[in-house]
């Protein structure tokens, strides 16, 4: 042996302590594991509630706008079809007005409906 005179130690004498079977730890970690499941939903549906209430502040948004949108052409369609105060633009411009605000509505129509009432497989929460 050189410097040190003491053999190496055995390690297979060497052993964990017995883990504990006590109830009052499995009874803890069952109240632990409820405590963050009731969480859990908790969170969740506290989601679906914000989410519920954004739809519904946006959906009227957005609602708004398109009625305030079509009376703003509806109001430039009339002016220039009754020359009112002078006002008259091109029939071009008339057709690609009507035509973009067409499309402009639908799209928009259709992204909100689809937000506001999603197709899901799966119903259950």
């Amino acid at each position: 042996m050189t410097g040190n005179d003491q053999p190496p130690p055995n390690l297979d004498i060497v052993s964990a302590p017995p883990l504990p079977n006590d109830e009052a730890d499995v009874r803890f970690a069952k109240d632990e594991q409820r405590w963050y499941s009731r969480e859990k939903r908790r969170v969740q549906l506290e989601g679906l509630m914000n989410d519920v209430a954004a739809r519904k502040t946006w959906g009227e948004r957005v609602f708004w706008l398109l009625v305030a949108w079509l009376a703003a052409d509806f109001i430039c369609v009339c002016a220039d079809g009754f020359v009112w105060n002078g006002f008259h633009v091109s029939d071009t411009i008339v057709i690609t007005l009507i035509t973009t605000t067409t499309a402009n509505v639908l799209g928009l129509g259709y992204v909100v409906a689809k937000y506001l009432f999603p197709t899901t497989k799966d119903d259950t929460p």
